[in-house]
């Protein structure tokens, strides 16, 4: 059985928002070894989905979702002004063990006026609204490998001896544009295929 539910409090004490720093590659450009890791960060599909089909419980819990300034670099991303940008940031977790550090940023116009269901979305999976309407086009992936001292892992208390990867991607929607960040924790499945951690 698959339920939404609040999940481990893995956000007590984190300022929100997190955010995601380091440098981000094509996904032409980076060699990704491990097969299995290799085609969760390049799946199209919704990540959501596929963590569900990983575990009985599915839990999202939701670190902060308002109207935040972002990086000049991240709002031209999005084609947007750098103060009028809402940013979403949630853990999704498996069964209660934190799978997936996920970071969205989009347009405060196309929160407003655009989608209605972002704007209810609570703690809610955002690919429940994505991969339900057709108006919604995804660009190709950028992918990073955040080293074991990145700040985004001191922010989550989650301390690691190999890198983490992560991806994100653009999502078209009619004139607005929203961009998705996701990060695969340690005990995520897509390191299945590592032999050690």
């Amino acid at each position: 059985m698959i339920v939404v539910s609040p999940g481990r409090s893995l956000n007590s004490n984190i300022k929100f928002p997190v955010n995601i720093s380091g440098q981000w590659h094509s996904s032409q450009d980076c060699q990704v070894s491990c097969p299995t890791l290799k085609n969760w960060l390049l799946n199209t599909g919704s990540l959501t989905e596929r963590l569900q089909d990983h575990c009985h419980t599915f839990q999202l819990e939701v670190i902060g979702y308002q109207n935040e300034s972002v990086s000049l670099a991240d709002a031209e991303k999005i084609d947007c002004d750098s103060s009028l940008v809402i940013v979403r940031e949630v853990i999704l977790s498996g069964d209660d063990v934190p799978w997936v550090f996920a970071h969205t940023i989009m347009p405060q116009a196309l929160f407003e006026d655009g989608v209605n269901d972002l704007a209810n979305l609570q703690d809610k999976p955002l690919g429940s609204v994505i991969f339900n309407d057709p108006k919604f086009s995804r660009q190709p992936f950028e992918l990073i490998a955040l080293p074991v001292d990145n700040s985004l892992l001191s922010d989550l208390r989650i301390a690691i001896s190999q890198p983490l990867w992560g991806r994100r991607s653009i999502f078209n929607y009619q004139e607005y544009k929203m961009m998705i960040a996701e990060v695969f924790l340690p005990f995520a499945p897509a390191y299945a295929g590592l032999s050690t951690w």
